[in-house]
Parts: structure tokens; sequence; C-alpha cells
């Protein structure tokens, strides 16, 4: 036991670290608590570690009691509105009425942030992650506190009043008169009112995160202010009030936000350890504040950057005796490196180039851009030199966009992410050259077999992609997306896949193609395909217009193209269909054709017609699957795409109808989430990723 214990404490590291590292671990994948609970009783008995074991309890109580908190089905009263997100098109105002929070969509500029308002209506709860590694609503809300959004019946202005952020606001509002507004409102107010060239700048480059005020930033500022106080030959008690200001000024002003909450919490206990001689480490410290900002905002522990701020912090605390033996661009290079790695699960994206660049990104990001901005909010007539600044630097950037190389690679799931971190532990701990590049390949492996593990078997999702189509047909030989709504690259980039064969779409109607031309930039598309009869806005150097009896062979896939026939006048009817054959079951998927279509496929193939899947037209509208088309295809299943309680009422209840008379298994993506269909001991599987 002894030689187990010594083997997983390192050159006497904190055992503590690897226990939250593990903790942290379980806040993303909940079966890792086991492996913490086994890991604390097994290895240590330490009062520290009693410590941790009741502070792990306390969190899971407060945890429980946030998840099993009742929602109201209405609400009907008085509110206030703490939070105010303006769109293009509408604002969305946060409301807290009785303790809880809610969504909801308002006309521009009607409400403010202090108003007290009368609200009517029905409250509606997010939807959970639906599509693998897709994004999740429902935990991206609770991660603000917010428990739902309202459908309103009626809502009144009651009074407005001022608010503790009211100077902050009107600091707001001198700063957006600045040329440089977008960085000084991200560096003074934590606001990203980036545009959209910036925006995909920055996240092109996983840069995004640096223009948020954290430990980097503030650091820099005590750093340089501290130089100050001792050419003034200021005293330590004098620095610490002074430095402590600082950190209240930005609490304010970023409206406490969690990285800043973070900073001024470790701030206070590095006082109280020093003043009372506790002799607590910088682990410690870290651990303590972690779980006091979980037991006052347990809501944070849906916080996808709160979680990683703290796998990033325990590595780099568990790794400082790497970087003592560095200085400058080489202890900035290891730094930025391991920051790097341990947000490379979540990014996706790996550049060497990227990794070697950082260091001196972020130095002067955290440093001379972040200290500038201060004293152009200061001093104004500065506004006109900084704003050229940031223009320089931007041309910098997409310069080394142009030249930079990234490699995609896929999402790993629980099991895979543990193995990644424990390799990554393992990797820094290289001895030598040799065995360094070992761990490294050993790191690259493990996303290489999650990319096999992926293309083995034959696929075809039915994404769940809201009021729209995408579905993408998936084996070793093809990779093939029939429509991208939305969601679409995401899901691509999540599971390794860097090229399509064919992207197909049926139609040119946005909730169709509202993603093709975003893929056919990021990814190698060999072919587009779309319908003759049909027009498009869509740019690519090899598109393919198809008609009936057209053929398309995508490795061991067949797509037989059934339509269009003829030319409609209605776009819906000019749509793309495809017979095809994956596994043991036959598809027809019918884009959004409408009756004078299907009655054109039944004169022109008859019985041919027949398959087990068919993919309904037009969303479930009642203008499609007709009786008589119904009964020459005579499905087995059928899947509809649409989204929640939309506004057209689809699918029509007539439709629905007709599909149980023929006694036809329906499968939907409102209910039923994406929608996977697998060949698995050989026969044919239907998967689900339920939004519920």
């Amino acid at each position: 036991m002894k030689k187990l214990d010594h083997i997983l404490s390192w050159d006497n590291l904190h055992i503590e670290g690897y226990a939250l590292f593990l903790f942290i671990l379980g806040l993303f994948f909940p079966w890792m608590w086991l492996v913490l609970v086994i890991y604390i009783f097994v290895l240590r008995k330490r009062i520290r570690m009693m410590l941790l074991i009741i502070l792990i309890s306390i969190v899971s109580i407060l945890f429980f009691h946030f998840t099993m908190q009742y929602t109201p089905k209405i609400i009907q009263g008085e509110a206030t509105v703490v939070r105010v997100v303006q769109y293009e098109y509408n604002d969305q105002l946060t409301l807290k009425y009785k303790h809880q929070k809610y969504n909801v969509n308002t006309p521009k500029n009607d409400y403010q942030i202090g108003d007290k308002i009368y609200i009517d209506g029905k409250i509606n709860t997010y939807k959970k992650q639906t599509i693998p590694y897709g994004y999740n609503e429902q935990q991206f809300h609770y991660s603000q506190n917010v428990l739902g959004y309202i459908s309103i019946y009626e809502i009144n202005k009651i009074e407005q009043n001022d608010t503790f952020y009211t100077l902050r606001d009107q600091i707001s509002q001198n700063l957006s008169t600045r040329q440089s507004n977008s960085y000084l409102q991200s560096f003074i107010l934590g606001e990203r009112n980036f545009n959209f060239e910036q925006k995909k700048l920055f996240k092109d480059l996983n840069i995004i995160y640096l223009f948020t005020v954290s430990g980097l930033h503030l650091y820099a500022l005590i750093s340089f202010v501290k130089k100050i106080f001792f050419y003034l030959s200021f005293s330590q008690k004098k620095q610490d009030l002074f430095v402590g200001l600082i950190y209240v000024v930005f609490l304010y002003l970023n409206a406490f936000s969690i990285g800043v909450v973070r900073l001024a919490l470790v701030f206070a206990f590095r006082l109280i350890n020093d003043k009372l001689e506790l002799n607590l480490s910088k682990i410690d410290i870290l651990h303590f504040v972690f779980f006091i900002m979980l037991v006052t905002h347990i809501y944070w522990i849906y916080h996808i950057g709160f979680l990683i701020t703290y796998l990033i912090l325990n590595f780099i605390y568990l790794m400082e005796f790497r970087f003592r033996l560095y200085q400058g661009y080489l202890k900035r290079l290891m730094m930025t490196t391991v920051i790097y790695l341990v947000v490379l699960p979540f990014n996706l994206e790996f550049s060497i180039i990227l990794i070697l660049v950082l260091p001196m990104l972020v130095f002067f990001v955290t440093s001379p851009l972040f200290l500038l901005a201060i004293c152009t909010w200061m001093f104004p007539e500065f506004d006109i030199y900084y704003f050229k600044l940031t223009e320089l630097f931007e041309t910098f950037l997409l310069m080394f966009n142009h030249r930079n190389i990234g490699i995609q690679l896929p999402a790993l799931n629980p099991y895979f992410m543990l193995l990644y971190f424990i390799l990554l532990i393992s990797l820094f701990r290289s001895k030598n050259f040799k065995n360094m590049v070992f761990r490294i390949i050993l790191l690259a492996t493990v996303f290489w077999i999650v990319i096999l593990d992926f293309q083995k078997s034959d696929k075809i999702y039915f994404l769940d992609v809201g009021q729209g189509d995408s579905i993408l047909i998936s084996s070793n030989e093809c990779q093939t997306v029939i429509d991208s709504y939305q969601h679409v690259l995401q899901f691509m980039n999540h599971h390794g896949i860097y090229r399509l064969d064919y992207l197909i779409l049926t139609h040119s109607d946005f909730d169709h193609t509202k993603e093709a031309q975003n893929i056919i930039d990021s990814v190698n598309v060999k072919a587009v395909v779309l319908s003759l009869y049909d027009n498009y806005s869509i740019k690519h150097p090899n598109i393919i217009y198809v008609k009936a009896k057209d053929k398309l062979t995508c490795g061991n896939i067949h797509l037989n193209i059934l339509g269009p026939i003829r030319q409609h006048e209605s776009p819906n009817n000019n749509s793309i269909v495809i017979q095809t054959k994956i596994n043991d079951l036959s598809y027809l998927l019918t884009g959004d054709i409408e009756h004078d279509a299907e009655i054109d496929l039944i004169h022109q193939y008859g019985y041919s017609l027949k398959s087990d899947v068919l993919k309904i037209g037009h969303h479930g509208s009642s203008t499609s699957t007709s009786e008589i088309f119904l009964s020459y295809v005579n499905p087995r299943f059928a899947v509809i795409s649409l989204s929640l309680k939309n506004r057209y009422g689809f699918p029509d209840q007539e439709v629905i109808n007709r599909l149980i008379r023929y006694n036809v298994t329906i499968y939907r993506t409102d209910l039923h989430g994406t929608i996977l269909n697998i060949y698995s001991k050989k026969k044919s599987k239907w998967m689900f990723h339920l939004p519920f």
C-alpha cells in the first residue's frame, strides 16, 4: 500500500490535488465520483482529506436540492428584471420571481434592469442535449440559475428603479461611444461586444477566453501597480489594501463574474493564511475557494468554463515543479501548453504553430492590450491610438490564421476522457525526450481509436436540429450529409468527420440549407448535390445537379435519385428524393415534397417505392404523406424532423392518424431527440438521444 501511495503522490505533491481533479471530472461524468470515493478511502486518511469529504458531501446535497426544486407551470404576479440581453430583433429578459429566475423575450428597449413588472404566462423548461456531444440548452441556462422560459399571456411595467449596477450601466454607455468600444467593454466590463468577424477570428484561434478578465490580466495589472509601490516605498499593508481595492472595483465592473470572484476569494484566503499562519499551500487554497463558490452558487456546477478553469489550475499547480526549471519564454510556453492540452478535449482542435505562438499572444493580450484599455477608459484622448493598435493586432491575427494549420479532433466519451487526462499527467512526468515522444503517441492514439470506433459500422442519423432537416449517413467508405439546417458541423467535428463525399441539399429552403456554406468552407466536401429544378446560393467548385433516375455511389452505399421528375412551381415539390439501402433497411428520404410530387413518384415507380423507413415530407405537414402515397411506400417506420411546439402546428394530426392506420412506428425528433439507426449483432437497431 505504501508503494502504491508513493506512486500516486509523485514528488510528495498534495494527494488532495488528484482527489479534486477526480471530483471535477465527476461533475462532467458522474460515474467518476465512484472512482473518487475509492481513491480517498483506499489511499489516505488525513484530517484535510476528511474536510474534503465533508465539502464534497455538502456540494452533493446542495446539487440534489437544486435539481429537485419545484418549478411551477405558470407565473402570475410581480417580478424584477435582473438581466437584459439585446439581440437583433428582440431583448431577452431574465426575471426574478419568488427566488427563481426565468427568461422571457420582449420587444427591443421596452424594459431595463431594475424594472418591476407584472407578468402572466406559462413556464416552459429548456431541452436537454439531444445531439451526441451537442449543445445542452438546459445545462447552459442552469449554469446561470435560470430554470426555464416564459410564454407570455400578459406583461406590464409597474415601476422603474435604479439598481446596484446603475453606475456600471453609465460606464457602459460611455464606452459604447468609443471607437475601440468592443475591446474596452470586454476588458473593463467583461462584456464581449465583438462583431461576427472578430468573434469568428478569436474562436478559430481558440483565444476568445483571453478577452475576459482573468488571473493573467489582473496579475499583470497588480504587478504593474506593485512596481509603482516599490518606488514609492509603500508598506506591505498598504499594498494589500490597494490590491484588495482593485479586486473590489473589478468585481463590480464585471458584475461579480465567476473568474473575478475566484481571484478575489483566492486573494482573501491568502491574506487569512498569512495572518493566521495556517500554512496552507496554493492548491489547498484553490480547493477551499472551489468548494466555497459551489456552496454559495451551486448552479455553477453546470458552468463548463468554471469547471474547466479548475481543471487547468489543478494541472498548473500539480506541474509547478516542472515550471521551476524554466524561465522567460520557455516557462510561459510550458504553462500555455499545459492550458492548451487540458482544454483540448473541449475545443477539439490541435495546432503546433498556435502552441508555439500562444505565449506571445497571451502576454500581449493580458498585459499591453489590457493595461492600455484601462488607460483608454480613464483618458478618452487615447481612444484613437488604442483603436489603431487593436486594428494592427487583428491584422496580425488574420495573417496568422491564414497560415495556421489546425487538426480537428473527435470528442471523447467519459472513459477516453479519463484515459486522456491520465496520459496527460504521464506526459508531463516524462523523464527524457524518448519517453515523452512515446507518451505523445499514446495521446494521439486515444483520438485515433475514437475515430475508428465511430466509423466501424454503417449508421444513419436523423439529427434533432429543430424546425428543419439534417441527416448524416456514415460508414467506413462513405460520409454523406443530406440537408444542413444547423448543428451539423459541430456534430461532424465532434465525431472526427473531416471530409464529406456528398453534401446533398434536397431544395433551397433556409431550413434545409442554413449551414451548408459553412460546412463547405470548413471541411473537405468532394461534391455538392443540388436539385436540377431549384435555385441555390451555394458556392462550390464541384456541383452536381440531379433529377429522377440519376444515381450516386458513395463507397458501399448506393443513392438512387427518384425525384424531382419534373419542374413544379412550389420549391418543395422540386426536392431531391432519395431511395437507398443501409444495412438491412431501405430508406425513402423525401425532402419537403407535397401531394403533386408524391403523385409523380407513384406514376413513375409504382410499388417500387416500397421502403422500410420513410422520412416524412415537409416536417409532418398535411400537404404531404397522402393516403395513396403511404399505400405504395408501405413503411414499417416513419421519421419526422421538427421542433417541439413549433408555430406551424406540425406534425398535423391528420398525418399522424394516417401513419397509425398503416401500423407505422413513428419516431419524431421533437420527442425522441436525435434518431440513430445502427447495424449491431447482425440486425438494425434504433437508438435515441432523448430531450428529457
